[in-house]
């Protein structure tokens, strides 16, 4: 029986821009289509309709207002997956993380990933900047895997949480030095208790969670 994961916020696949996007376009590509089915949360204004063996679209509204986009879209997508049973909910950032407790309710295994401390930047508010740490927080609660995009990354979320956080890179692919699992027809791993979670080559293995 294949295993089921949907991907929460990011603008879509195919990528047309933006490094969540190519991180979760990466991801979908090495995993094997006969041992996991991907479906990938989608804003309409970014990308055309585009169905592969590999990435299944899905298209939920979103506030087109400016700091609510992601936001909304995070919100009624993490609805939406309710409506299926996927094995794993894999959510993009710390502010999509605050949904996360919803499918965790329902049984599913989330994973977080980190790709940056989002309440530091300068253009969120007192009140942005509060919600999108109660979203780290919540990520560290309720993930079942963690993964930072960098070194800081891990180490911040390690030492702040004590929970165990992989380090997986944002990097450029050569995609003749690394094939997809697609284009081989082999696994993403050799061993059936990993699963490898690189946007590169398979530097770190994340165990089966």
């Amino acid at each position: 029986m294949s295993n089921r994961i949907t991907y929460i916020e990011q603008r879509g696949v195919p990528p047309t821009y933006g490094g969540v996007q190519r991180y979760v376009d990466e991801i979908v590509r090495r995993l094997p289509v006969s041992e996991y089915e991907s479906y990938v949360y989608c804003r309409r204004r970014y990308v055309e309709e585009f169905d592969t063996p590999d990435t299944h679209q899905l298209f939920v509204p979103s506030l087109r207002a400016p700091g609510a986009e992601a936001f909304s879209h995070s919100f009624f997508g993490t609805l939406d997956s309710l409506r299926y049973s996927y094995d794993l909910v894999h959510f993009q950032a710390l502010g999509p993380a605050l949904f996360s407790f919803i499918p965790r309710a329902r049984g599913a295994r989330i994973v977080g990933t980190i790709h940056g401390l989002d309440w530091q930047r300068a253009k969120w508010g007192t009140v942005a900047s509060s919600i999108l740490k109660q979203g780290e927080r919540m990520m560290a609660r309720t993930s079942s895997a963690v993964v930072g995009v960098s070194r800081r990354l891990q180490r911040y979320f390690q030492d702040k949480y004590g929970t165990e956080t992989f380090y997986i890179p944002l990097v450029s692919v050569n995609r003749e030095t690394f094939p997809s699992a697609r284009s081989t027809g082999s696994s993403v791993s050799s061993r059936s208790d990993t699963c490898c979670f690189s946007t590169g080559s398979c530097r770190r293995r994340v165990p089966t969670i």
